[in-house]
C-alpha cells in the first residue's frame, strides 16, 4: 500500500465503524415502515442481521421492537391470514405460509379460524381472480385442479363453481369487513 501509514487503515475503520453506528436508527426505521403489517420475530431477526448489526446488539434491539409491538407473531399470522384469504388462497394454504415463515403451528391455527363460509368466500376470490366459475368461462377440470393445488377440498370447489355470481360477489365482499 503506497503512500498509507498504519494510522490511515485504524483510523479508515474508526470511520467505517463510526458511520454503522450512524446507521442503525435508520435501519430500524427502514424496518419498521418496510411492511405496514406486523413483523415475524424470526424474519425481522433475518433482517437486521443482514443489514450489518452487531450479534450482540441484535438481542437487544429485537426485545425492544417486540415490546415496541413492532414485532407480534399473533398480529402478523392474523394480518398475513386474512390478506391470504383476500387473495383466494385457502385455509390450508394460508396455514402452510405461516409455517413456512416460521410461526408456530398452534399460533397459525389460532389465527386462522376454520370457517366454511369464509373458505367458500376464499374460493369465490379465487374464481373471480381466474375469470372462473361464475365469473367466466374456464374449463372446469383445470379450474378444479388449480384450486386443488391451492389446498381448497373438491367439495369447496365444486360449490364455489356452481355459485351465481351476485352470490359469489356478496360472499367476496364479506371477506374485506
Amino acid at each position: 500500500m503506497i503512500g498509507r501509514d498504519i494510522g490511515e487503515d485504524t483510523h479508515h475503520d474508526r470511520l467505517h465503524e463510526f458511520r454503522e453506528q450512524q446507521d442503525q436508527p435508520r435501519r430500524l426505521r427502514d424496518l419498521h415502515n418496510a411492511q405496514p403489517e406486523r413483523h415475524h420475530a424470526d424474519e425481522a431477526e433475518s433482517k437486521l442481521h443482514h443489514t450489518a448489526y452487531r450479534v450482540d446488539d441484535l438481542a437487544g434491539e429485537l426485545a425492544r421492537l417486540k415490546e415496541a409491538g413492532v414485532l407480534n407473531d399473533a398480529a402478523f399470522a392474523a394480518s398475513r391470514g386474512k390478506r391470504l384469504t383476500r387473495e383466494g388462497k385457502s385455509r390450508r394454504y394460508a396455514l402452510a405460509h405461516l409455517v413456512a415463515k416460521g410461526v408456530a403451528a398452534a399460533a397459525a391455527q389460532a389465527a386462522l379460524a376454520d370457517d366454511p363460509a369464509r373458505e367458500l368466500a376464499a374460493a369465490a376470490a379465487f374464481l373471480r381472480r381466474k375469470r372462473a366459475g361464475p365469473f367466466g368461462a374456464a374449463p372446469e377440470l383445470k379450474v378444479l385442479a388449480a384450486m386443488a393445488r391451492l389446498g381448497f377440498s373438491q367439495d369447496v370447489a365444486r360449490r364455489a363453481l356452481r355459485l351465481e355470481r351476485d352470490e359469489a360477489e356478496a360472499l367476496i365482499k364479506t371477506l374485506h369487513e
